[in-house]
C-alpha cells in the first residue's frame, strides 16, 4: 500500500496576500491540478494536510470523498509538522509514502506512477526523481523512514536524510518535478 501525503498547510508568504493553492492556473486552481493527478495515480491512500486557511481549502475540495483531510494546528512550526501529522494518520498497512507538494501543478499522473512503480520494484530505499542532474519532487519513501521523519523540526523536509542514505534515482524527462508555484509570476510560466 502506498500513501500520498500532500502538503497544503503553508502560508504562501512569497505569493502575496492570497493563498497560492487557491490561485487560478490553467482553468482550475493550483491544488486541483495536484489532487486530480495524484488521485488518478497508483496510490492507495491520499492524505491532504492543511493548515493556513484550512476552512477555505476544505470547503473548496470537500467534493473529493476519497481524500482524507488532516488539519495541522501546528502549521506555523513548518513543513515538518505537516509531514509528521500525515505519517501519524496514514494507514497501518502502508509500505511506502510519497511526500507531494500541493503547489506542483504540472506533475502528471504518469510521473507519479513512474515513481510508484520504481518504488514497488525496490521497496528498501527512497525513490528520488531527477531531471538531468537536478533533484525534484515528489519522493517515495519506505515505511522504515517514518521514525527518521518523526525527529525532524521546522521547515525541514527530506533533503537532509537523502544526503545521508542510499536512494534510487529515477530519471524523469519532464521538468514538472522541478516546477512549483512560489510567486504570482510562476503562474504564467
Amino acid at each position: 500500500m502506498i500513501t500520498a501525503i500532500i502538503l497544503a498547510a503553508g502560508k504562501s508568504k512569497r505569493f502575496g496576500k492570497s493563498n497560492k493553492l487557491l490561485a487560478p492556473y490553467k482553468r482550475n486552481l493550483v491544488l486541483n491540478h495536484t489532487l486530480n493527478k495524484v488521485l488518478k495515480s497508483k496510490v492507495d491512500e491520499v492524505l491532504l494536510v492543511t493548515g493556513y486557511q484550512n476552512n477555505k481549502i476544505q470547503n473548496q475540495f470537500k467534493k473529493y470523498s476519497n481524500i482524507k483531510f488532516l488539519f495541522n494546528k501546528k502549521f506555523n512550526k513548518g513543513m515538518s509538522s505537516s509531514i509528521k501529522l500525515g505519517l501519524k494518520k496514514m494507514n497501518k498497512k502502508t509500505k511506502g509514502f510519497m511526500i507531494c507538494l500541493g503547489d506542483m501543478p504540472k506533475i502528471s499522473t504518469r510521473v507519479y506512477d513512474q515513481i510508484i512503480s520504481k518504488f514497488k520494484k525496490i521497496k528498501s530505499c527512497p525513490v528520488v526523481p531527477y531531471n538531468h542532474s537536478k533533484q525534484g519532487n515528489p519522493v517515495c519513501f519506505p515505511i522504515k523512514f517514518k521514525t527518521k521523519f518523526m525527529k525532524i523540526n521546522g521547515d525541514q523536509g527530506a533533503k537532509k536524510f537523502l544526503k545521508q542514505c542510499k536512494f534510487k534515482k529515477i530519471l524523469i524527462k519532464s521538468k514538472s518535478i522541478l516546477f512549483d508555484i512560489d510567486h504570482k509570476h510562476d503562474l504564467k510560466n
